[in-house]
């Protein structure tokens, strides 16, 4: 439905969902090590970040001005929430 995805970006050599993928440490075949230094323009991007980056996630997508799926958690307490829902809508 939201695909195809161009870029995993938080994956590594065993877990990536994608050919093009992003990890923390160096891996065989990642484009970049730490994806927060590439441009995410331009890219469909699959987003499963640990939970201590969703918000820096949100802020690098928004800041590219690109797309992408995010995958986060049911977490309305979080303080990633209010970036993603409003609840007054």
């Amino acid at each position: 439905m939201f695909g195809p995805f161009t870029v995993d970006r938080f994956a590594n050599f065993n877990n990536r969902k994608l050919l093009r993928y992003n990890s923390k440490f160096w891996n065989p075949e990642s484009e970049a090590v730490d994806c927060f230094t590439k441009n995410w323009e331009g890219e469909n991007n699959w987003l499963v970040p640990p939970i201590r980056l969703i918000v820096s996630s949100i802020k690098h997508l928004l800041n590219c001005k690109a797309y992408g799926v995010l995958v986060v958690p049911n977490w309305p307490s979080a303080v990633f929430w209010p970036m993603l829902f409003d609840e007054n809508l």
